[in-house]
Formats: structure tokens, C-alpha cells, sequence
């Protein structure tokens, strides 16, 4: 099934460390790794993200599949 897409924004964004939080309306700061951005798209804090969440290996959620709208 097609997983859920959410947008949010870039809130966050630590270049030398490759990840940063996405910040929903209402919702947690949702982490993200670099390695998760579609394309190589540049990340820019304000910039708007869409993505699909999933769980991290202690089952944190996290967002997948970033693509930078």
C-alpha cells in the first residue's frame, strides 16, 4: 500500500553531522538523515519537505523518502 506522505518544514539542519529535524503543524519534530533526501536535493532550514515516516532500529519514528518541494 502507499504509505501516507506528510510535508513539513526543514526546522533544523546540521550539515557537518548529515541530519536535522523536520517540524510538523501539531505534531514532533521528526528526525531525518541526509541519506534519506531524494536526489541529492539541496537542504535549506525554512525549505519545505514532503516525506513518508518510519521507524528507526529502537523504533523511533523518522522520516524516509525526503524530497524537497
Amino acid at each position: 500500500s502507499m504509505q501516507e506522505r506528510e510535508v513539513g518544514v526543514i526546522k533544523r539542519f546540521y550539515s557537518i553531522r548529515h541530519f536535522g529535524f523536520i517540524g510538523r503543524a501539531g505534531k514532533q519534530d521528526l528526525f531525518f538523515h541526509l541519506s534519506d533526501v531524494r536526489g541529492g536535493a539541496e537542504i535549506r532550514e525554512g525549505g519545505r519537505v514532503e516525506f513518508s515516516i518510519t521507524a528507526d532500529q529502537a523504533g523511533r519514528p523518522r522520516a524516509s523518502g525526503v524530497e524537497v518541494l
